[in-house]
């Protein structure tokens, strides 16, 4: 079964619940044509498998992941945003009595996002995204490793919820899809995968609205 730690967002919940006198002072977006957006997104997940048959545990395995985003984005308008992503994730898995394997993807790529701005809830920001994306992927096993590389496309929906005008807490859900390709002794290799991640973070901002 799959957990995701909730650290990071109680922390979040907390520091929100902290702010919220805050709040009272926004009375129109914080944010708008000019503003630049700097922000940093977190996901971790782990995961503890038991395989049983007829009752009787037959093996187990441990695995984690961790996945760390940055951005920063410019306001065209007040909805509309470019910007530039990347994205790793390095994930490790380990069956009983086996050995353990690791594996480090970077993504980076181009972002456009059309942001939601509320008139009567000017301090919540709601967003959907898309981006393309390059990626990149070494995995180790058993001594062996390799490297492969594509190109890939995603997309994205969350929203910010303003602590303040210059900073908000963030939480998205996206979904990356792309293929990868590399020669593994002599042969070629393709991979076609997909990401799926709820990400919490924090951005900060400068200039633009005001």
């Amino acid at each position: 079964m799959k957990k995701f730690s909730g650290v990071g967002l109680v922390v979040v919940l907390l520091v929100a619940l902290v702010a919220l006198p805050a709040m009272a002072k926004i009375d129109k977006a914080p944010v708008g044509k000019g503003s630049t957006e700097v922000s940093a997104a977190l996901n971790v997940t782990s995961t503890n498998e038991s395989v049983k048959v007829s009752g009787t545990e037959v093996g187990t395995s441990t695995s984690s992941s961790t996945m760390l985003m940055l951005g920063a984005g410019y306001f065209l308008t007040n909805a509309i945003q470019l910007g530039i992503t990347t994205m790793a994730n390095v994930s490790t898995s380990k069956p009983e009595g086996g050995s353990s394997s690791t594996t480090g993807m970077m993504f980076y790529g181009l972002k456009a996002a059309y942001n939601f701005q509320l008139k009567n809830s000017p301090a919540i920001l709601p967003y959907v995204a898309v981006d393309l994306t390059g990626a990149s992927m070494q995995s180790e096993e058993s001594g062996h490793s390799f490297t492969a590389t594509g190109l890939g496309y995603g997309a994205a929906g969350g929203l910010r919820y303003f602590l303040s005008r210059q900073a908000s807490v963030n939480a998205e859900l996206n979904y990356n899809a792309f293929s990868l390709s590399t020669t593994v002794m002599g042969t070629d290799v393709t991979f076609d995968e997909g990401t799926f991640g709820v990400f919490v973070g924090l951005s900060v901002f400068f200039g633009g609205a005001k």
